[in-house]
């Protein structure tokens, strides 16, 4: 019980923003487990979960957005680099504000060249 514990605390203060899914997926396997009879008891149904309102803000020092000029210079590269698919998903992306999500649903249906507009229908 104090390893899975211990393992909770860790993976709350690590900078993973959704520890409660690995305690999930512990208590699931330990409970197949107990069903199978591989051990008796499940120690994950002991452990004390933390309150997620009290989980650290986590900073990241990682740089989240591009200049204008740098996505310019990023775009331009792989305008003369990248296939022409990899060039235009990206542009699309950096130009419209879509979601990575939202443009991997696009389908040709969804785009209408007389009226220039693009519907987001899927994710």
């Amino acid at each position: 019980m104090d390893d899975c514990q211990n393992a909770v605390e860790k993976w709350y203060f690590h900078p993973y923003k959704k520890y409660y899914r690995f305690y999930l997926l512990l208590n699931s396997i330990l409970e197949f487990a107990v069903e199978r009879n591989y051990i008796h008891t499940n120690p994950a149904q002991k452990v004390h979960l933390p309150r997620a309102d009290r989980q650290p803000v986590k900073t990241s020092s990682k740089k989240q957005f591009y200049t204008r000029e740098e996505l310019q210079t990023v775009l331009k590269a792989m305008k003369a680099n990248a296939p022409t698919e990899m060039f235009t998903f990206f542009w699309l992306i950096a130009n419209s504000g879509l979601r990575r999500g939202e443009m991997l649903g696009l389908q040709w249906q969804d785009i209408d060249f007389e009226t220039h507009t693009l519907r987001v229908q899927r994710t």
